[in-house]
């Protein structure tokens, strides 16, 4: 599973231990957890638009939800979780005790060693934390994975986005694995992405709470560098503008609203790398407009796709047509 998400060999060695004294405070505290709240369901909450229209979706319908989030080293995300937290505790009256927010960060072991600071593995990290909220929980429970069906199938647009150079974090074959885990050693957990088969624009469209989210949206992080514009002057974190988390939020509000009034810093691809990258997105959406390959086969590149090819290979074009709206704006 984690070869396949992150293109390292791995190997893992167990050992058995006994609980030191802050792990045994904390059995005791999840106990008393257990006898106070039992959740209908758990919620990955990024900060992130998707996982904010997974929020209003769930919360529309069932408000005992438990919501897990986690940040880094960076300032960029944390603001942005915050404030969305915020924004749903005061529209859903919910209690600060349902959210969690977990801090990672790489640590160096010493000097001799090199700091393994790579995030390709970041996605079973942050499922980690859920799923062991989860573990506390006496009964079935759903663990919701709120992302837009193109991004999860991460057919990459170019052959330099091929391998570990792109992430996998929420796949259907990664998340079939991880599933098959969870329940070879016990825990009652279903992992669920609401929105498998759904455009990120189809997400705005049909979200259950439009108006607040459209109030909202601009207050949501896509970016995957939204702390860079602190090199350029900038006090607060915002979107580039021209990665592609970028692009696919771009073309989906557009699609749903046909104005984005985000922040971006480089909406245009003026600065220094933006016009690699427009030329680089431009080729992708070039070579799936004339590519005589078959969609079914497409949806493959990133990893094998087995059952419900059809609804695949729809999101995937619709996916694809919502970022060539967008781009063939630019000349690049």
């Amino acid at each position: 599973m984690l070869s396949f998400l992150s293109g390292d060999l791995w190997t893992f060695e167990f050992r058995k231990r006994e609980l030191n004294l802050k792990e045994e405070r904390a059995i005791k505290g999840i106990n008393r957890k257990k006898k106070k709240h039992q959740p209908k369901a758990i919620c990955m909450l990024s900060g992130g638009l998707d996982s904010f229209i997974g929020a209003i979706d769930i919360l529309s319908k069932e408000k005992d939800i438990w919501f897990v989030g986690h940040y880094g080293g960076g300032k960029g995300v944390i603001q942005y979780q915050k404030n969305v937290i915020e924004k749903l505790i005061s529209q859903y009256k919910l209690s600060s005790e349902q959210f969690y927010n977990f801090y990672a960060s790489p640590v160096k072991p010493n000097k001799s060693v090199q700091m393994e600071d790579t995030t390709r593995t970041r996605s079973f990290m942050f499922f980690a934390h859920a799923i062991i909220l989860g573990s506390a929980v006496n009964e079935d429970i759903t663990l919701y994975i709120p992302e837009n069906g193109l991004i999860s199938l991460n057919i990459p647009l170019t052959n330099t986005r091929l391998g570990s150079s792109s992430t996998r974090t929420t796949h259907p074959y990664y998340m079939d694995l991880l599933q098959q885990l969870i329940l070879n050693i016990g825990l009652k957990i279903k992992l669920y992405n609401p929105f498998q088969f759904k455009t990120k624009g189809e997400m705005i469209v049909d979200c259950n709470d439009p108006g607040f989210l459209k109030a909202n949206i601009s207050q949501t992080m896509s970016c995957s560098h939204p702390d860079l514009g602190r090199y350029e002057g900038d006090a607060r974190p915002s979107h580039g503008g021209n990665c592609l988390p970028c692009i696919i939020r771009r073309a989906a509000i557009e699609f749903a609203y046909e104005t984005d009034n985000s922040n971006y810093r480089d909406k245009n691809f003026q600065k220094k790398g933006a016009s690699d990258n427009l030329r680089s997105f431009k080729l992708g959406i070039n070579d799936y407009t004339n590519n005589k390959i078959d969609s079914a086969l497409s949806i493959q590149i990133s990893g094998p796709i087995v059952d419900n090819i059809d609804n695949y290979c729809g999101v995937y074009k619709r996916g694809m047509n919502e970022m060539k709206s967008l781009l063939d704006k630019y000349n690049g």
